[in-house]
């Protein structure tokens, strides 16, 4: 009963995700890539203190990931491959760099992490510009 009132609103939901997943990752990915605090250099020397290799590399995919993989979600422009990247970004944040610490540390990534999952396996639904160009 619930299904068939909601139906109509599917391409809804991976609006919506697209959406709120594009807001916290260009939030979080901008200072990254434009700010003082911590910006690519405090960015790449934190990933370089956690043991990973090439870390100035690495903040800037991230930074550019984050920043212009966040817009291209909002818009639904290349939707599952931006998310997919999003997947192993977050795999890498859970497991590699919050493994030790407590789940309520890990929770919003978590989440982040299933949201963009969901987005590889939806897509972009009907309102994106994947909908209009493939």
């Amino acid at each position: 009963m619930l299904m068939e009132v909601l139906a109509p609103y599917a391409n809804l939901a991976s609006l919506a995700l697209r959406l709120s997943l594009a807001i916290i990752l260009i939030r979080h990915g901008w200072p990254k890539l434009f700010g003082l605090n911590p910006g690519l250099k405090g960015f790449a020397s934190w990933l370089g203190s956690l043991g990973f290799p090439l870390s100035m590399f690495w903040a800037i995919i991230v930074a550019l990931l984050e920043v212009f993989g966040g817009a291209a979600l909002a818009l639904g422009f290349l939707t599952q491959w931006v998310a997919l990247f999003v997947v192993i970004e977050f795999a890498v944040i859970i497991l590699a760099v919050k493994m030790k610490q407590k789940f309520s540390e890990k929770e919003f990534d978590l989440i982040i992490f299933a949201a963009a999952l969901a987005l590889v396996i939806l897509g972009g639904g009907s309102i994106s510009l994947d909908s209009l160009l493939f």
